[in-house]
C-alpha cells in the first residue's frame, strides 16, 4: 500500500476468490459446480483485470499531517463520506427488511434461500462499504509515518491509528459472523468484490488517483466496474439455483 496507488493494489484481493473455491471445496465440504460458478468468478476476475490496467499507478510516497487533513477537508472527500454514510444507513435499513422477512418465515431453514441471500449481501455490503476505509487509513499511517517518525507523538496520527484499529476490529467481527452464517463460495465473492471496489474508489478519491486518468482509461475503469458487478449477481444466484435442484 505504501508503494502503489490504493486503486491499482485493491483489485490483487481478488486471488483470494481461487483459493476460497478450493477451500470451501475440499476443506468444507461446499459444492462448487463448474459450469455454473466458475463463468461467474472469470467475470469478476476480468473486471479486475480491467480495472487495474486503466488505473491510476502513481501513488503518494510519503504524507504529512497537514497534507493529510488537507485531503480530508477536500469538497470531494467531503461529498464521499456524505455518500458513504447514507449509502451504509441505507444497507443496513435493507439488510433488516429481509432478515424480518426471514424471521416471519420461520427462519433460515424454512425461508426462501434466495431472501437469506439477500440478507447476507447487504449485510456483507454494508460492512464492506464501512469497514473498507480501514485501508485508507493504514495507507495514510504508513505515509505519515515514513515522513517524520516524530509524528507518531502527534494527537492527529493516534486518531488515525484509532480509527483504523477501529474499524479493522468491526471488520474482523463481521467478517466472522457472515463466514459463520452463510456459503463461503456465495459470501466470500461478494466480499472480495464490494471491498475491492469501494476501497478503489474511496482510495482514488481521497489520494486524488484519479486525476490523472485520461477518458478512455475511465471508461475502461468503469467497464471492469460493470463487469465485476454482474460477476457477482450471477454468482449471488447460485443460491436460488440450489434452492430450485432441491424442490
Amino acid at each position: 500500500l505504501r508503494y502503489a496507488a490504493q486503486s491499482l493494489m485493491a483489485p490483487l484481493s481478488s486471488m483470494a476468490l481461487v483459493s476460497n473455491a478450493f477451500f470451501a471445496t475440499y476443506l468444507l465440504g461446499e459444492k462448487l459446480h463448474f459450469e455454473k460458478d466458475l463463468p461467474p468468478m472469470l467475470m469478476i476476475g476480468m473486471g479486475n483485470v480491467i480495472t487495474v490496467l486503466s488505473a491510476n499507478h502513481r501513488g503518494y510516497k510519503q504524507l504529512s499531517l497537514t497534507e493529510f487533513s488537507f485531503l480530508v477537508q477536500r469538497g470531494p472527500f467531503q461529498l464521499y463520506l456524505c455518500m458513504v454514510s447514507i449509502g451504509v444507513v441505507l444497507l443496513v435499513l435493507l439488510r433488516q427488511r429481509y432478515a424480518d422477512q426471514v424471521a416471519r418465515a420461520g427462519g433460515r431453514e424454512f425461508a426462501n434461500q434466495l431472501l437469506v441471500a439477500k440478507v447476507g449481501l447487504f449485510h456483507a455490503a454494508a460492512g464492506c462499504v464501512l469497514c473498507v476505509h480501514s485501508v485508507f487509513l493504514s495507507k495514510a499511517s504508513m505515509l505519515i509515518l515514513a515522513e517524520a517518525t516524530d509524528n507518531l507523538r502527534q494527537p492527529a496520527l493516534i486518531g488515525v491509528l484509532s480509527g483504523w484499529i477501529g474499524l479493522g476490529a468491526l471488520w474482523v467481527y463481521t467478517l466472522n459472523r457472515l463466514l459463520g452464517e452463510y456459503d463461503a463460495l456465495f459470501i466470500v465473492p461478494v466480499i472480495e468484490v464490494v471491498w475491492s471496489l469501494q476501497s478503489m474508489i474511496g482510495g482514488g478519491i481521497f489520494f486524488e488517483e484519479f486525476a490523472a486518468i485520461s477518458p478512455g482509461r475511465l471508461m475502461c475503469f468503469l467497464l471492469g466496474v460493470a463487469v465485476n458487478i454482474s460477476g457477482v449477481w450471477l454468482l449471488s444466484r447460485r443460491h436460488d439455483r440450489r434452492q430450485k435442484s432441491a424442490e
